[in-house]
């Protein structure tokens, strides 16, 4: 079985490849079940201040900040060269034990 970190890496590097694809049309969803937020750092942790990704705002957080994470900057990137690369950089991320 898979680590939540490893379906992370997986779901972000077929993003990179898949910049016109959103979380939710990774094929894997269709075998795995309740992925909260289409996310494995989501499933990882119970609060989203114990979360394993550094999003790269103040306070840590991915999409409940307000605040331009890179996942926010990812998601509304309209540009899928820079949607690309985005992912790749979430996909590499480290990812706290």
């Amino acid at each position: 079985m898979k680590s939540n970190e490893e379906l992370h890496r997986e779901l972000w590097f077929w993003l990179a490849e898949n910049p016109e694809k959103e979380k939710y049309d990774w094929p894997e969803f269709n075998v795995l079940e309740n992925i909260t937020n289409h996310c494995f750092a989501c499933v990882a942790c119970e609060t989203c201040q114990e979360c394993p990704i550094d999003w790269e705002t103040n306070n840590g957080l991915c999409d409940n900040s307000g605040l331009e994470s890179i996942y926010n900057i990812w998601e509304f990137e309209p540009d899928l060269e820079k949607k690309s690369i985005m992912a790749e950089v979430i996909a590499c991320k480290e990812w706290k034990k």
